[in-house]
């Protein structure tokens, strides 16, 4: 699956990271996902195809931008800022980031017990990219808890089987369940109030008994939090501005 091009599209203070790949396929697809916009073509497209469907494809990019308030919200550019204060779980970050040129990538180093992150970049323009790389660190800092959290909710709750428990940074959705029992919980959980990441973890332990979101699976799930409709709600409302920007 080779990568034919690889940029970012800069649309007002949007950031579009996007990419040109070649398949085994027949038809073009285009998408928007979670890390950025891809453009996907048959492997026997000739070189002046590929550059009349890129082109298209940043006019169809550009038009998801205009509609989708929450695809600008995902990619808008975040300033630099060399000191900032991040909650995590129950406990107070200072981050502080510095540019330093004779960098040749970016570092992040995470301090738990002084509760502070430092971050060298090589240019400002690579802040873009700490986000994925926050969300990274704090997910191997904090997956200890997180997977104490998920057995004591399930003992207390359910008592159900299940295998591992992963942290991703995934801003599409805020966990998923594995039909190999499998509970992907999106590392944005960790900026959330307790109660909100405990009612997630429990929503998808409940799918281990019902893969659906059926009745049964709802009173499964009330039983368990009966005032679950509350953190829905708060997901929906606050949710969208969660993240390590």
């Amino acid at each position: 699956m080779p990568i034919l091009f690889k940029d970012i599209l800069h649309y007002g203070d949007i950031g579009l990271p996007y990419q040109i790949i070649a398949e085994r396929r027949r038809t073009i697809r285009v998408s928007i996902a979670a890390k950025g916009a891809y453009l996907r073509l048959p492997m026997s497209v000739s070189k002046n195809q590929i550059e009349k469907h890129h082109a298209q494809f940043l006019t169809w990019a550009k038009k998801q931008l205009n509609e989708n308030q929450e695809i600008r919200r995902r990619f808008k550019l975040q300033p630099f800022k060399a000191h900032r204060h991040l909650q995590v779980m129950d406990k107070v970050f200072s981050i502080y980031a510095k540019v330093d040129s004779e960098r040749d990538r970016l570092k992040v180093h995470l301090n738990k017990n002084l509760q502070e992150v430092h971050i060298l970049l090589s240019q400002e323009q690579e802040y873009q990219q700490v986000p994925p790389m926050l969300s990274r660190n704090f997910s191997k800092a904090f997956s200890n808890e997180i997977k104490s959290e998920v057995a004591l909710l399930n003992s207390r709750h359910f008592n159900f089987d299940y295998n591992q428990v992963r942290l991703k940074y995934n801003a599409t959705n805020w966990g998923s369940c594995s039909r190999k029992k499998n509970i992907n919980l999106s590392s944005r959980l960790l900026l959330v109030p307790d109660e909100v990441r405990h009612y997630v973890i429990v929503h998808e332990l409940a799918h281990l008994q019902e893969m659906n979101h059926s009745k049964r699976y709802w009173q499964l799930v009330e039983s368990a939090l009966p005032d679950y409709k509350e953190y829905e709600q708060w997901l929906k409302k606050d949710g969208k501005t969660v993240d390590f920007a």
